[in-house]
């Protein structure tokens, strides 16, 4: 089990790309008594109006997805689990979650917004102030994060020139 794994290095000492997100549905889980997915769904989902986002649902009628052949450059058509099949029924605090175009908009508008009825802006800033210096911060560099640095779940754009990018100080996201 995940819990019983030993750390593999001293926190705040590193950084490394980790279950972390799950650990903290985990938690929610427990503090909240309710299904993670049940949670999101009434904290977050319902108050903005998305009637989509799901864990794992059966891919019909899912946008298509494609990468770019190493060899020819031309999009090739990917498999939906291309990045792992998430165990049914499991619900993930960092993957597995799908939804609609027009549900995601809401999401990230209401993350743009930082105003009701999700998050706070003081929330929105906490969440994408850059939490990493030294070698943790030269960890999560080194995994093409030129130019940001990691908030609470989110990367942040800290250093735009470094990154080659227009993006402004404190933008911030996710993969994926």
């Amino acid at each position: 089990s995940y819990a019983k794994s030993p750390l593999g290095f001293d926190p705040g000492t590193r950084y490394q790309y980790s279950l972390c997100h799950d650990v903290l549905a985990a938690v929610v889980e427990v503090a909240s008594g309710k299904r993670f997915g049940a949670y999101l769904d009434e904290v977050i989902f319902a108050p903005l109006g998305m009637t989509s986002a799901k864990f794992m649902p059966d891919y019909d009628g899912a946008t298509s997805l494609y990468a770019r052949d190493g060899a020819t450059g031309e999009p090739k058509s990917v498999p939906h689990d291309v990045f792992g099949e998430i165990v049914r029924g499991y619900e993930s605090g960092g993957g597995g979650l799908i939804m609609r175009a027009a549900d995601y908009l809401k999401f990230v508008g209401a993350l743009a917004c930082g105003g009701p009825p999700v998050l706070s802006r003081a929330t929105v800033d906490l969440m994408r102030q850059n939490r990493l210096s030294g070698r943790p911060m030269e960890d999560f560099r080194a995994l093409n994060k030129r130019g940001y640095g990691y908030g609470l779940g989110v990367r942040t754009m800290v250093d735009p020139e470094a990154g080659n990018s227009r993006s402004p100080v404190g933008e911030f996201g996710w993969d994926g």
